[in-house]
C-alpha cells in the first residue's frame, strides 16, 4: 500500500462520523471503527452483508426500492430532510440518525459513502425546546385565564385539565384548606373516580402528602404570593416522610409532585399531579408546577380581595339604607344627597334637600370653620381625614354634637362623602359619668376624712388604756390572778390599734398613696424579729412555732416597715386561726432568684372553693362558723398589694377544712449589696442625760396622765399641760429636753405651738408629735412645722423609751 493510500485510510478509520462503503448491489465492503462503535458490529459480521441490516425492519422494504432508484442515477444526496430516518444498533435498540450519500466511480464500478450521524441528542434538545415552548405557552394561556372575569371554579377546573395534559399525567387535583386548619376539599380534579371531586377530603396532617407539602413546601418570604418548592415523590409505596393517604393508594398512585398555593393571610391549599407509573420528575417539571400555583394562588386572592371589596360594599349600602348614621354627599359647600338619619338629626325633609337648603356653612357653627378648612386640606391632600367631632346646627337653631369622618370622591369638582354620628346620647352619658365620677370623688375624700377621724378617735383612748398597762406591770409585783386579765388587755389593745393600721394601710394602698421607703433588707433578721414579738401572743394560746432560717442572710430590696407588716398580718393569722396547742412553722430559704417565706400552721384551714377569693379586699374564710375569730377580711388582700409593690408574689395553700393553711411569699433577691448592714461597724451611740425634763402636752387627761406616770417611771422629771398656751409659758420656765406634744390641740393647734417653740427657742428641744393622725400628709405637715419624730397612738412604751433613750 503506498503512503497515499495510507493516510486515506487513517483519515477514513480517524473521521468522527460512522462511514460505511456500499457497492452496486447494496452490500457493505468497507466501513470505519465509528460505525462499529455506533452499531454495535464487529467489522466482519458486517461485511459483504445488504446496508438494509443497518436500518430497522419497517423501514428496509422502502429503503431497498429507493437505493434501486438512487442506482440508476447516483448523486450526492443529504438525506437528513426524511422525516423518519432510524438506525437499529445489534441489540434491536433505534436511534435517529443523519445520512448523506456520495458516489465514487472505482475500478469495480460505482460504490456509495453513506455517512451517518447519531443526531439523538439534537432530537432531545429539539424537544425539549418544543416541550418548554408548548409549557410557556401553556402558562401564558392560564395566566389569560386568570385575569379573565370567569369564576374561580371554572378556572380550576381548567388548571387541573391543562396541567394534566401538558406533563402527561392520569391526575391532577387542587385541595382547598378548610376553616378548621385540619382538612384539605377536592376542590378540583382530572382523573379521578366519579363523585370524589367536591366532596372528598384529605387530613392536612402529616399522614397525607398533601399535608406534608403544607408544612414543608412553604414560600421563601410569605408576604408575598411566590410559590415555594414542590414535594416530589418517585415511589409512594416507599415514602417515609409521610405515610400517605389512602385516596393515592386506592387509585394505584406511585409517583406525584405536590405544591404550596400560597396566601397572604394563609395558605389556600394544595396544587398537586400524580402518575400510576414510575416517574422521575425533572427541574423543568417543577418549575412548571410552581408557576402554574403562582397563577393560581395571584388568581385566588384577586377573587377573594373582589369578594371581599363587594361584601364591604354591601354592607355600606345595607349601613346607609338601614339609617343606623348620618350619610351625606355633596359638590364643594353644597350637601347633595343624604339619607334620612340625617336629616332627621338635623331636622330637615327631603324637598327641602333636593331645594339646595343644605349648606355646610350655614349648618356649622363659626367656631368650627377653621377646623373644617383644616379637614378639607387634609382631605384634598391625602383623600381621607380620621374621625373628629364638631356641632351641626339644627333647623331649629338648636345644635347637635358629631363624630365626622370623611373621604373624597373627585377632586375637581371638590366632590366628597361624609358619614356623621350624632354624639348627643354620648355627651349625655359622659357628663352623667363625670358627674358620678365627681359624687365618687368626693364621697372617696369624706370616706378618707372619715377613716383618718376614726383612727384618730380610737386611737386616743388606747394610749392611756396601753400606757396605764404597761404602768401596771413595772410597778409592785400583781396579784397572780391580775397577771393574766392584764396580759389579755395588752394583747386586745395591740390588737386593736393593728386593725386600725390596717384600715387605713388598706385604703391608702388601693388609692396608690402608700410610697415605700426602699433599701436593701435582710428577710432573715426581719422574720426571726418578727417571729420573737410574736412567740408572747402564741404562748397565750399553747402554740408551738418552728422556726427554720438558712445559714447567711438574704437581702431584698424593700421597706422594713411594710414588710414587716407583711409577716405581722400573716403570723397573726396563723395564731388567729389556730385551734389552742397548734403548730405554727416559719421557713426562710432561697429560690430561684428569690427569696422564700413561708407561713404554715395546723389550723382551721381553708376549703378547695374559698382559696381564690382569699386575698380579696373583707374576704373572710367561712365567716358563719368562725366569726368570733374577729377581723375585717383586709388584712390577706394588704398583704396582696403590699408584696405586689415590692416586685413580688403571695399565694395561699391548704387541703381544705381542718387540714390548716399555708401563705408563701416570694420576692426578688437583690444580687449585689453594695453597702450591707454591719453593726459591728456602727458607731457608738452617745450616752444621753440620765434624767430628762419632758412636758406632756394632750387635752384627752387620761392620754396625758398616764403619759406623765410612764415617763415618769422611767426616772425622767415631768410636766403635764393640757392646752397649746399653756405649753408655751411653760417652756420658758421649766425648759425641757423633750415635749410630747398632742396636734389636736383646743384653741392653738400642736402645729402652731411647734412652730411657736421654734422660733423661740429653737433646737434646744425635741419635738415629738404625739397624735391619732398617722397618714403621710399628716407626717409630712408635722415635720414641716418643726417636729423632729411623728409618733402615732397608741405608742409602744419601748419604742418611746428606745427613742428617748437615743439623740436626736
Amino acid at each position: 500500500m503506498s503512503e497515499d493510500q495510507t493516510l486515506c485510510q487513517a483519515l477514513f478509520e480517524a473521521l468522527p462520523d460512522a462511514i460505511a462503503v456500499v457497492d452496486s448491489e447494496g452490500r457493505i465492503r468497507q466501513i470505519n471503527a465509528e460505525l462499529e462503535r455506533l452499531f454495535g458490529y464487529d467489522r466482519k459480521d458486517l461485511l459483504d452483508r445488504p446496508i438494509e441490516c443497518l436500518i430497522p425492519e419497517r423501514f428496509r422494504e422502502s429503503h431497498t426500492a429507493h437505493r434501486e432508484r438512487y442506482r440508476s442515477a447516483p448523486y450526492r444526496l443529504k438525506m437528513s430532510h426524511r422525516p423518519e430516518l432510524y438506525g437499529q444498533r445489534r441489540d434491536g435498540t433505534e436511534f435517529p440518525v443523519d445520512v448523506h450519500l456520495a458516489p465514487i466511480r472505482t475500478a469495480d464500478g460505482i460504490r456509495i459513502i453513506s455517512v451517518i450521524r447519531d443526531i439523538t441528542s439534537h432530537k432531545t434538545a429539539e424537544a425539549e425546546i418544543q416541550e418548554h415552548a408548548h409549557r410557556k405557552a401553556v402558562i401564558a394561556d392560564l395566566s389569560q385565564s386568570a385575569l379573565a372575569g370567569s369564576g374561580l371554579d371554572r378556572l380550576m377546573e381548567y388548571v387541573v385539565e391543562q396541567v394534566a395534559r401538558c406533563l402527561d399525567l392520569e391526575y391532577a387535583k387542587i385541595l382547598e384548606l378548610l376553616p378548621d386548619g385540619r382538612t384539605l376539599l377536592l376542590k378540583a380534579g382530572v382523573g379521578w373516580k366519579e363523585g370524589l371531586v367536591g366532596k372528598a377530603t384529605v387530613s392536612a396532617g402529616l399522614e397525607s402528602q398533601a399535608g406534608y407539602t403544607l408544612l414543608i413546601s412553604k414560600p421563601a418570604d410569605e408576604s408575598t404570593l411566590i410559590a415555594g418548592k414542590p414535594v416530589i415523590v418517585e415511589d409512594l409505596s416507599r415514602e417515609t416522610r409521610f405515610s400517605g393517604p389512602p385516596l393515592l393508594f386506592e387509585h394505584g398512585v406511585v409517583s406525584g409532585m405536590s405544591i404550596t398555593i400560597p396566601g397572604y393571610a394563609r395558605p389556600y391549599g394544595v396544587l398537586g399531579v400524580h402518575t400510576r407509573k414510575h416517574r422521575v420528575f425533572s427541574e423543568d417539571d417543577a418549575q412548571f408546577l410552581r408557576a402554574v400555583a403562582h397563577i393560581l394562588a395571584l388568581a385566588i386572592e384577586r377573587r377573594q380581595t373582589e369578594e371581599a371589596l363587594r361584601e364591604s360594599e354591601m354592607r355600606a349600602r345595607r349601613l346607609v339604607e338601614a339609617n343606623i348614621i348620618g350619610v351625606i354627599e355633596g359638590v364643594e359647600d353644597q350637601i347633595c344627597n343624604a339619607n334620612q338619619i340625617f336629616l332627621d338629626m338635623l331636622g330637615y325633609t327631603g324637598e327641602e334637600l333636593l331645594g339646595g337648603r343644605l349648606r355646610w356653612p350655614e349648618i356649622t357653627p363659626p367656631e368650627y370653620h377653621a377646623l373644617d378648612d383644616a379637614a378639607r386640606s387634609q382631605l384634598l391632600d391625602h383623600g381621607a381625614i380620621p374621625p373628629f367631632e364638631k356641632e351641626f346646627i339644627r333647623k331649629n337653631g338648636t345644635r347637635v354634637p358629631i363624630l365626622l369622618c370623611a373621604t373624597i370622591l373627585e377632586r375637581s369638582p371638590f366632590t366628597w362623602i361624609a358619614f356623621i354620628v350624632d354624639l348627643s346620647e354620648y355627651k349625655r352619658l359622659e357628663d352623667s359619668l363625670t358627674r358620678r365620677a365627681a359624687e365618687l370623688a368626693e364621697a372617696d375624700r369624706r370616706k378618707d376624712e372619715f377613716l383618718a377621724m376614726l383612727a384618730h378617735e380610737l386611737r386616743n383612748p388606747l394610749a392611756p388604756i396601753r400606757n396605764a398597762v404597761h404602768i401596771l406591770h413595772r410597778q409592785a409585783p400583781l396579784l397572780p390572778e391580775s397577771q393574766r386579765p392584764l396580759e389579755m388587755i395588752e394583747r386586745q389593745t395591740q390588737h386593736l390599734a393593728r386593725l386600725v393600721d390596717d384600715l387605713l394601710d388598706v385604703s391608702r394602698v388601693t388609692r396608690g398613696k402608700i410610697n415605700l421607703q426602699k433599701m436593701p433588707v435582710d428577710l432573715v433578721a426581719l422574720t426571726a424579729r418578727v417571729v420573737e414579738n410574736h412567740r408572747p401572743s402564741a404562748s397565750a394560746h399553747q402554740h408551738t412555732v418552728s422556726l427554720t432560717l438558712p445559714p447567711r442572710p438574704l437581702y431584698v430590696e424593700g421597706d422594713d416597715v411594710r414588710l414587716t407588716q407583711v409577716l405581722d398580718n400573716l403570723l397573726s393569722n396563723a395564731n388567729k386561726y389556730t385551734p389552742d396547742g397548734g403548730h405554727i412553722w416559719i421557713t426562710v430559704r432561697e429560690g430561684q432568684g428569690e427569696a422564700i417565706v413561708s407561713v404554715r400552721d395546723s389550723g382551721i384551714g381553708i376549703a378547695e372553693d374559698e382559696l381564690p377569693g382569699v386575698f380579696e379586699l373583707f374576704a373572710q374564710v367561712d365567716p358563719g362558723i368562725d366569726r368570733a375569730r374577729g377581723g375585717l377580711g383586709i388584712g390577706l388582700s394588704l398583704v396582696k398589694r403590699l408584696v405586689e409593690m415590692h416586685g413580688g408574689r403571695v399565694r395561699a395553700h391548704s387541703d381544705g377544712h381542718g387540714t390548716g393553711s399555708e401563705f408563701i411569699v416570694y420576692l426578688p433577691l437583690l444580687s449585689q449589696i453594695a453597702h450591707p448592714p454591719d453593726d459591728e461597724q456602727a458607731q457608738p451611740m452617745p450616752v444621753p442625760p440620765a434624767v430628762l425634763r419632758i412636758m406632756v402636752v394632750d387635752d384627752n387627761y387620761d392620754a396625758a396622765e398616764s403619759m406623765g406616770l410612764l415617763v415618769k417611771l422611767w426616772g425622767h422629771e415631768t410636766r403635764i399641760v393640757h392646752d397649746g398656751r399653756s405649753a408655751v409659758d411653760l417652756c420658758r420656765t421649766f425648759k425641757p429636753n423633750v415635749v410630747l406634744l398632742d396636734l389636736g390641740l383646743p384653741g392653738m393647734s400642736g402645729y402652731e405651738v411647734a412652730r411657736c417653740l421654734r422660733e423661740e427657742h429653737g433646737d434646744s428641744m425635741l419635738l415629738y408629735a404625739l397624735t391619732g393622725y398617722g397618714q403621710t400628709e399628716d407626717k409630712e405637715r408635722s415635720k414641716a412645722a418643726g417636729f423632729d419624730h411623728h409618733l402615732v397612738k397608741p405608742i409602744d412604751p419601748d419604742t418611746l423609751k428606745a427613742l428617748l433613750n437615743s439623740p436626736k
